[in-house]
């Protein structure tokens, strides 16, 4: 996780970052299946952290959870990254917090419902 939250700040020496107003930054955590009791709470409380950490610091936040109701985790992945595609002014943050599976062809990324791929 740490190496995905250090990519943005992976540039050149000679190019500063210059990140946006918060009122420009729209996030969204994503809170993948723990698989075990014990990872189901590591990952939930770790994706609270985060969440809590941007709200207020975003102009729009989305925080999908691994709780087991949340069967509809990827629909509103795909209808949030659509809605904001669509206004693509600003910056656009996903956290993943969680583990995934990789079969040689495809990454996907578990989520309680059907995976992100």
């Amino acid at each position: 996780m740490l190496s995905l939250l250090l990519l943005p700040l992976a540039k050149p020496a000679a190019e500063v970052a210059v990140f946006n107003e918060a009122n420009e930054r729209r996030v969204m955590v994503i809170t993948g299946a723990g698989g075990e009791e014990e990872y189901t709470g590591l990952f939930a409380e770790w994706a609270a952290d985060l969440a809590k950490a941007f709200d207020g610091n975003a102009a729009e936040m989305v925080h999908i959870t691994n709780k087991p109701e949340n069967t509809g985790a990827r629909k509103t992945v795909e209808l949030t990254l659509k809605k904001w595609v669509a206004k693509p002014d600003g910056e656009i943050w996903i956290l993943l917090v969680g583990h995934g599976t990789f079969d040689g062809k495809a990454a996907k990324f578990n989520l309680v419902g059907n995976d992100v791929s």
